[in-house]
């Protein structure tokens, strides 16, 4: 292929190098901007390499090579290039080639070195003793050296071919590492085999047969691992991805540490980055099982009593330098889509590579805003084990955001011990409500009498919802202590038992009643006496709670006795003929049966979401917080079966049809768009977009073909025909303008339209929905462009930069005014129209300004005679700047005289 071509090709893939590592700087990691940014290095980096076995950058006098041809002057001008051939400079990187079999871990560790600090690299060694050191088989640096170009812009090599390189296949005198670029699997073979070989040495006796049996299937096993069919070192065959047991490689390990060698010799140092070159391909190339075995090795090897200290330290070094954040990622996203045995085996990983593992995910924690991924982070960090704990305490004792002290206090609440109690009260301190909920939540599941007293002592604090919550927690403890505090809140109530308290009495006799001391009595039959005519006695509920209260303390429970409470979390089994209305689950949670009505609840809430109810069924799930916030277990069933049902329910052939979109998404985020969408039909000649009205909805073709037009006066001018598969209504969707374009069915057009209001109801739960819904159709969105290269864009008259105040005030279509006048400041200003900009801390009140007449009075500043200007128009346009201030963009009723317009260029001028 000729080089031009693949020149071309290659500036692109600079330029995506060039974008990721500006992303990887400017942005934490696992932001979904990262992952995009990586993405296309990758797809560029794919293509580049399917025309040529390897492609090379190189930089001499500040000119940028590749493949031996230096890129012209025009191409060196461009900023991404430019700032590719400085950050070469800035590592004292003369030359970098890619070779094919450049994978995504292996390219994604590459880019998070070359986003790193020059002088940090340096310390490190320099990139190319980075890249070693990371393993990084596809990637060498300054293999070829350049140092100036002949007067024909020819490349001049640095060095005659003897003096540049040692022969093909020589070794390293200090290392007997061979110097080869791209070296096969008999070389990666022999290189390990002399990483080895003095531990081998080592053992007591000499070299063991077994010893020998163990470093031969080590040896054939990394040959099969390069990828490569030669022959392997002793003629045996190893098992494809290592596969040594673990107790052999740590018999092996602990033969070779028994004489306690010198642990910072070169060749510890070379078992242990070979070692931890094959523990990360694996990872990264998802053998994760292969990777667990040697990891299980080395902590078994660790743990072994022989073990010298210096040589356990450096073990325990070694797998915390393993856990590199790019390869966590991998992890945590292969446990998210795997399977449970996968997923099983990667939790045996995490735990085997802390605490490294636990700062990570926690901090991901911390700052993800994708509620997909908490909830996954949730399940898998309780799976760490106790290795957990410590990471947790010390981030709860440096404080956080509500939300993410609220998730540090469920996930202790799942690793808690005893000692952590004042940990629960001290959060039970905090004024925020949801942390208190997860507080007591976590406060029940430790085992400890010192509970109840906790949960006394904050009782009086908590506000009305949580007492609830406490009082029915101290009566599942049947915390006796106490019975004397709730007898005396039941008997605040009396004689009126107010409204607002209801529930709270309620709970209150449920907690007497299991508490079960008699002196509540009293108190509980007084609820049972006869009221007078004019005075309001308690609800029939807590009537109820307290006729079964009254029949537990005198040990005789009738038949609507409470059963004995299940754990908060848990439910029991539903009858065996559930209840058939919503009126019967309530009649049971008044009678203070709310473990079974639970139950039965989410089975009504399983029917409705296999029915395909979903309203019925969300509206059934927020039930169940009502009836029993601390039913843990169910609410999170419940939530997950009415996610399984949404996925199923979405048509395949949409899916299919708009794949592209859907594969950045989220389970919980595709299910959410697809369901707050609705089907419609259009006919022929249907307009599905108006040009020059507000657009409060996007449109998904799922078949047909539609034409988008642009229309000025009788003239019609064609822009696109977008056919299935296409997202019509985007330039106008996402901002407060009127629509530019028409969009109309050029036959029988099936569509699913989105409608804005819809879409913001959706953000609290899925606060980065839209945001990858916008970046979607940004990419396909090329009207904007379209309509200024055809010259139709809608700025039809000259506009002229003008400063000063400028007084609005709104108008109803009657032309009277609406409420009071405000001001902005001016922008620019044209003949048919003017924009100026305005303060507001709410978007939707200045988004509401949209298609709203306006009466307008300012002054053009021409030098002698200002002239004033008052006129009326109509908001066509609402731009963000950001920091609470917006630009309006105004379309005149009538457009300026001729006259004012020459004032308006003169102050220009």
């Amino acid at each position: 292929m000729p080089k031009s071509s693949i020149q071309a090709d290659a500036v692109q893939t600079i330029m995506a190098i060039n974008n990721a590592i500006r992303t990887l700087r400017l942005y934490p990691s696992g932001n979904p901007m990262i992952q995009d940014a990586l993405d296309k290095v990758q797809r560029s980096v794919s293509f580049l390499l399917s025309q040529t076995e390897q492609v090379v950058f190189a930089e001499a006098e500040k000119v940028l090579i590749v493949d031996d041809q230096p890129l012209n002057e025009k191409i060196l001008q461009r900023p991404q290039v430019r700032a590719f051939l400085n950050t070469m400079i800035e590592l004292g990187v003369r030359t970098l080639s890619l070779q094919r079999g450049l994978g995504f871990y292996e390219l994604h560790v590459f880019l998070e070195l070359l986003s790193g600090e020059a002088d940090k690299i340096a310390a490190a060694g320099g990139m190319a003793a980075l890249v070693k050191r990371r393993h990084l088989p596809h990637i060498r640096i300054d293999e070829k050296r350049f140092v100036a170009l002949d007067k024909g812009q020819r490349i001049a090599p640095a060095k005659e071919a003897n003096e540049a390189e040692p022969e093909a296949g020589a070794a390293s005198p200090q290392t007997g590492i061979s110097e080869t670029p791209g070296a096969g699997p008999q070389e990666v073979t022999r290189v390990l085999y002399s990483g080895l070989q003095p531990f081998a040495d080592l053992a007591q006796g000499g070299r063991s047969a077994e010893t020998q049996a163990v470093f031969d299937q080590l040896l054939a096993g990394l040959a099969d691992l390069d990828g490569g069919s030669g022959s392997r070192t002793g003629g045996q065959k190893g098992a494809p991805g290592l596969g040594l047991e673990s107790g052999t490689l740590a018999s092996l390990l602990n033969q070779s540490f028994a004489t306690e060698p010198d642990h910072s010799s070169p060749a510890v140092e070379s078992l242990f980055a070979h070692i931890k070159a094959v523990v990360q391909t694996h990872l990264r190339n998802g053998r994760f099982r292969s990777a667990g075995r040697i990891l299980e090795a080395l902590d078994s090897a660790a743990a072994n009593s022989a073990c010298p200290a210096g040589m356990r330290n450096l073990i325990r070094t070694l797998m915390e330098s393993i856990a590199e954040e790019s390869l966590l990622h991998g992890l945590i996203k292969s446990h998210l889509e795997g399977s449970p045995a996968i997923q099983e085996v990667i939790a045996r990983i995490l735990r085997l590579l802390m605490p490294a593992p636990a700062d990570f995910m926690l901090e991901q924690l911390r700052v993800t805003d994708i509620r997909r991924e908490r909830s996954h982070l949730m399940r898998l960090l309780p799976e760490l084990g106790d290795g957990l704990r410590g990471p947790v305490l010390h981030r709860i004792g440096n404080g956080g955001p509500w939300y993410y002290l609220r998730n540090l206090a469920g996930l202790l609440g799942k690793i808690g011990r005893p000692e952590d109690l004042p940990v629960f009260e001290r959060l039970l301190a905090n004024p925020d409500p949801s942390i208190q909920r997860e507080a007591l939540s976590g406060l029940y599941t430790v085992e400890d009498e010192r509970r109840g007293e906790i949960l006394l002592r904050f009782l009086p604090d908590a506000d009305e919802h949580l007492k609830i919550n406490v009082v029915t927690l101290l009566g599942a403890l049947a915390y006796r202590p106490a019975a004397a505090p709730l007898t005396a809140m039941l008997e605040s109530f009396a004689p009126r038992y107010p409204k607002a308290g209801e529930a709270l009495a309620e709970k209150i006799c449920v907690a007497l009643g299991r508490i079960g001391d008699t002196a509540a009595i009293p108190a509980l039959s007084k609820i049972l006496e006869p009221h007078g005519l004019f005075s309001r006695g308690p609800a029939e509920q807590v009537e109820s709670a307290a006729r079964q209260a009254l029949a537990l303390l005198r040990a005789d429970p009738g038949p609507n006795a409470a059963s004995k409470p299940a754990p908060p979390g848990q439910a029991p089994h539903p009858a065996s003929s559930p209840p058939a209305t919503e009126a019967e689950i309530d009649r049971l949670a008044a009678a203070g049966q709310s473990e079974t009505a639970v139950a039965h609840l989410l089975a009504m809430v399983t029917a409705a979401a296999k029915a395909k109810r979903f309203a019925e069924a969300e509206r059934l799930h927020e039930k169940l917080y009502e009836i029993d916030a601390l039913a843990l277990g169910p609410i999170i069933q419940a939530g997950e079966i009415i996610e399984a049902e949404k996925s199923r329910a979405i048509d395949p052939d949409h899916l299919k049809t708009f794949a592209p979109l859907y594969a950045q998404l989220s389970e919980a985020e595709r299910n959410a768009l697809f369901h707050a969408m609705t089907a419609e039909n259009f006919a022929p000649d249907d307009t599905l977009v108006h040009q020059g009205r507000i657009n409060n909805r996007l449109c998904f073709i799922n078949q047909g073909t539609v034409k988008i037009v642009h229309r000025q006066g009788s003239r019609e001018m064609l822009i696109d025909r977008p056919q299935t598969g296409s997202i019509v209504g985007a330039d106008s969707f996402f901002k407060a303008t009127v629509s530019t374009v028409a969009v109309i069915a050029m036959g029988p057009v099936a569509a699913t339209c989105l409608a804005r209001d819809l879409l913001e109801k959706l953000h609290p739960d899925h606060p980065g929905l839209k945001s990858k819904l916008q970046d979607h159709v940004a990419r396909q969105d090329t009207i904007a462009e379209q309509l200024r290269r055809r010259g139709m864009d809608r700025r039809r008259y000259p506009r002229y930069q003008i400063q000063g105040r400028i007084k609005v005030q709104i108008q109803d279509r009657k032309g009277r005014a609406v409420g009071r006048p405000f001001l902005g400041a001016l922008c620019d200003c044209s003949q048919g129209g003017i924009a100026f900009c305005i303060g507001s801390a709410n978007s939707q009140t200045a988004r509401i300004l949209l298609g709203r007449r306006l009466q307008l009075e300012f002054v053009i500043p021409l030098a002698g005679a200002p002239r004033k200007v008052s006129t009326c128009g109509t908001v066509i346009g609402v731009n963000d700047l950001m920091a609470n201030e917006y630009s309006l963009h105004i379309r005149y009723d009538q457009n300026l005289d001729p006259q004012t317009v020459q004032a308006l260029a003169k102050t220009a001028a």
